[in-house]
């Protein structure tokens, strides 16, 4: 549920520089800002979810790293409904940070960044 939506947030704006030329990534049309901001909407939701009783890995850093997946795609949502693709560039390195500070704390092991924990 995570993985996928926040990756077409990650897919939906950027710039590729090579030796041929620049190319601009944005969302071109209504369904495309649509479909960011459902995904926005699931994020914030994913983030609801993981906060419920018997879902929380613990009671310390775990609600706040819920939280900020919340926050994050509510900002990543309130971009793509101004459709502005700089702030959604923006907003969805936000939504990275998030789920790298998540990740890096829950997700994978010490020895190998590779690994999942079994929490």
């Amino acid at each position: 549920m995570v993985i996928p939506n926040a990756q077409i947030v990650w897919k939906s704006v950027g710039t590729i520089i090579t030796k041929d030329g620049v190319e601009e990534i944005r969302p071109k049309t209504e369904d495309d800002w649509i479909d960011i901001e459902a995904s926005a909407t699931i994020l914030m939701e994913a983030g609801n979810l993981l906060m419920m009783e018997g879902r929380a890995k613990d009671n310390t850093k775990w609600f706040e790293r819920c939280r900020a997946l919340v926050d994050a795609g509510d900002g990543v949502r309130q971009a793509a409904k101004n459709k502005d693709p700089e702030l959604l560039f923006t907003r969805g390195g936000n939504l990275f940070d998030a789920c790298q500070a998540c990740h890096f704390q829950y997700r994978f092991t010490e020895k190998d960044p590779n690994t999942f924990r079994s929490h």
